[in-house]
């Protein structure tokens, strides 16, 4: 009787086992993004239901920032964040538990902006003593360093929300603006002919996929049917620009000119990728972050081999073999 039980219990806690990974595959993997020009590999995977010819469920949750997605990445709330170099340069520094998985998207066009009404910004010198807007804690803020540094000028750098920078510009709060680049569009029309612009080309931002440890792990086989909707939105953005633009414009809810869409289309690179630029590029953030005290670590997390060690590309390798150039 004892060994009947005991066969009974193994295999009941059998069951209930297949059962418990049946329900893990079966459940929706969740992506923290918002839907702007600097993703139309995950506008395109939505909208032409890539996921789901994939076999996978795909729930988009929207934050306002990069920083934020990851910060509930880093939660454990989702599986996958959308978010520029920045974040990910800082949660390297904190040796947070996260992987890297792709690069979405490269700009080449970081501008700071101002109302002509306060200042004519004929040249980065006019910067001197003036009030910059930007949002602390992002790639904005690095970007600001950047221009402050190219134009030899020190500002009084004013930590504004992305959303609030327009306003505060337009009403004079700030004498200029260094924002993210899905708001020019929207400072161009409030400005009107009081726009102007600076363009750098110090700075490229790079825009990543990041995600939780199970992803790269327990849940590798989701994350490769993830990463080939992907690569196949990815296809299709090189090959049908002006259709993407025009799935970009819906998903944006009009919010982006197609004009100032077309821009940022110009001056962006889209390929996912992972790529030695993106080490040295969040070497050269981590360095700048240290310097300034902004998080207080090691100078030892600065080194590649450390940054490496946060980006995993057997996802995408498995997907898309040559789309991957790291150094060991």
């Amino acid at each position: 009787m004892r060994g009947l039980l005991r066969s009974m219990a193994a295999m009941l806690l059998a069951l209930l086992a297949t059962t418990g990974a049946a329900l893990a595959q079966g459940k929706p993997i969740t992506l923290a993004a918002t839907l702007t020009p600097d993703v139309p590999q995950v506008i395109l995977a939505i909208e032409k239901g890539y996921w789901k010819e994939l076999g996978i469920e795909v729930k988009l949750v929207p934050f306002a920032t990069g920083r934020e997605a990851f910060e509930a990445l880093l939660g454990g709330q989702v599986d996958f964040a959308a978010l520029a170099e920045f974040p990910m340069t800082i949660g390297v520094l904190r040796q947070q538990k996260f992987a890297v998985v792709a690069d979405l998207a490269r700009y080449n066009a970081q501008r700071v902006i101002a109302s002509a009404k306060k200042l004519p910004l004929k040249s980065l010198s006019e910067l001197e003593g003036k009030k910059v807007g930007t949002t602390l804690g992002s790639n904005a803020e690095f970007l600001t360093g950047v221009i402050l540094n190219e134009g030899g000028v020190k500002a009084q750098i004013v930590n504004v929300a992305p959303a609030d920078l327009v306003p505060a510009l337009s009403r004079g709060d700030i004498d200029a603006a260094v924002m993210f680049p899905s708001f020019y569009a929207q400072a161009k029309k409030i400005l009107g002919d009081d726009y102007r612009e600076i363009i750098t080309a110090k700075y490229t931002s790079h825009f990543v996929i990041a995600a939780t440890s199970d992803m790269v792990g327990p849940r590798a086989a989701e994350a490769t049917a993830f990463m080939k909707g992907l690569v196949r939105a990815d296809a299709l953005v090189k090959a049908e620009p002006a259709a993407t633009q025009e799935s970009i414009i819906r998903a944006m809810k009009g919010v982006m000119s197609a004009e100032m869409l077309a821009g940022i289309f110009k001056d962006t690179d889209y390929k996912v990728v992972l790529n030695e630029d993106l080490v040295s590029l969040v070497q050269r953030e981590a360095v700048w972050i240290i310097e300034r005290g902004l998080v207080k670590a090691p100078a030892s997390v600065t080194e590649k081999t450390n940054i490496r060690s946060f980006i995993r590309p057997e996802i995408l390798s498995a997907v898309a073999k040559d789309n991957v150039a790291l150094s060991p």
